[in-house]
């Protein structure tokens, strides 16, 4: 009786190999003779990684980090290095743990680990940020577009948690992190990705740190502008809110865009910035100078200019003769009836004025409304002109 078990329990071990045996042909014929290729190199390199020879290390090292290279550049799906390496994460994580740290190509493995945490480590581990941190952290781009999004999610759930760890913002240590931004943030900037580079210099608190790049220029100034402005309405710190009109309102003032310079420093009530504006140290034209006024004027600001010219610009002292000289201009001084507004010389002819009468013939007009009406339009359309022909003719 026994000895039938030992039988059973010997063929239960063949069948449960011939199964896996069959099921690793029914892949492989899946595989095309590339992937197949592609396949066993990488699984030899994996090997290679694991012997003691020092010397196949590099050779096995820098094929897999071609492959994963060049499968990574461009992600529509899960590239296939990555697909058949995921087996081999775990070994690959125990082959770093066993290299020594003087290892020259221990850092070069933690990048390719850092890779393949991306899509094989366990959700919120933030094991890719982690092995990058033991790697290199230059050239991160070369990784391609979806590793540098990945990654710049897990540094800012790593620095808001060291923020909420510490004790104060001074006592936290996020050097390593913004060295890995410091990378980034250039290559996002450069390839049209500027909201992610705002939202991740947002998140860790370095948002003045994007003049430093000098990736601003008249290409991508304003996008970047606009969505810093409009992340305003969604930010309590109020040192944050300074923070950020403060970078958009140096990046006009780089760019010579000086009227949107103009109302983000409104916007801060920041009197330093308008003289600044304002001053000769720009040397703006005199002309956009009365402009920035005006613009002043209307926000009724209180500033107050050295030259009486522009003091009479932002007290509105002459509004209503500049109104008369553009109407003038623009030939619009001549007075106009409401009928002259309504065209009643065209609603009482043609096809339509007969279908008028023919349905409405009994309808009284409301003299009562349309002389109601008739003195709203007549104050709209003569606002401002100091003449009408309704009253005054």
């Amino acid at each position: 009786m026994t000895e039938l078990n030992d039988k059973e329990k010997i063929n239960n071990k063949k069948d449960i190999k011939l199964d896996k045996d069959n099921k690793q042909i029914k892949e492989n014929e899946e595989l095309s003779e590339e992937d197949i290729i592609l396949k066993d190199g990488l699984e030899l390199a994996v090997q290679r990684l694991d012997e003691n020879d020092i010397s196949l290390h590099k050779q096995a090292l820098d094929h897999l980090i071609n492959e994963i290279r060049s499968s990574t550049a461009s992600m529509t799906a899960v590239p296939k290095p990555l697909k058949f390496l995921k087996p081999f994460y775990n070994k690959l994580k125990l082959i770093y743990e066993s290299w020594p740290l003087d290892h020259e190509l221990k850092h070069n493995l933690a990048d390719v680990l850092s890779v393949l945490a991306m899509t094989m480590a366990e959700s919120g581990s933030r094991e890719s940020l982690s092995f990058k941190l033991q790697g290199s952290k230059v050239d991160i781009s070369s990784w391609g577009h979806e590793y540098v999004r990945s990654l710049a999610g897990e540094i800012s759930e790593a620095y808001n948690q060291r923020i909420l760890e510490g004790l104060s913002d001074e006592d936290v240590d996020v050097s390593d992190l913004i060295t890995l931004v410091d990378d980034i943030v250039p290559f996002q900037m450069k390839h049209n990705a500027e909201v992610d580079a705002v939202d991740l210099l947002v998140e860790v608190q370095r948002i003045t740190k994007i003049l430093d790049y000098n990736v601003i220029d008249d290409r991508n100034y304003e996008r970047v502008c606009l969505y810093i402005l409009r992340l305003c309405d969604y930010i309590a710190d109020p040192d944050d809110i300074e923070s950020l009109y403060s970078t958009s309102y140096s990046i006009y003032l780089q760019q010579g865009k000086y009227t949107d310079a103009l109302r983000v420093a409104i916007r801060l009530d920041d009197e330093e910035k308008i003289s600044h504006l304002l001053s000769d140290e720009l040397d703006i034209p005199l002309i956009l100078k009365k402009q920035l006024c005006y613009i002043l004027a209307k926000h009724k600001s209180y500033y107050v200019h050295e030259s009486e010219e522009l003091n009479e610009i932002i007290g509105n002292n002459h509004l209503s003769d500049q109104f008369i000289s553009i109407a003038r201009s623009m030939d619009l001084l001549e007075p106009k009836l409401p009928d002259d507004i309504y065209k009643t010389h065209l609603i009482n002819s043609g096809p339509s004025a007969r279908r008028k009468a023919n349905s409405n013939a009994n309808t009284v007009t409301d003299s009562a409304r349309g002389n109601l009406a008739g003195t709203f339009v007549n104050a709209f359309v003569n606002s401002g002109y100091n003449n009408d022909k309704l009253l005054l003719d």
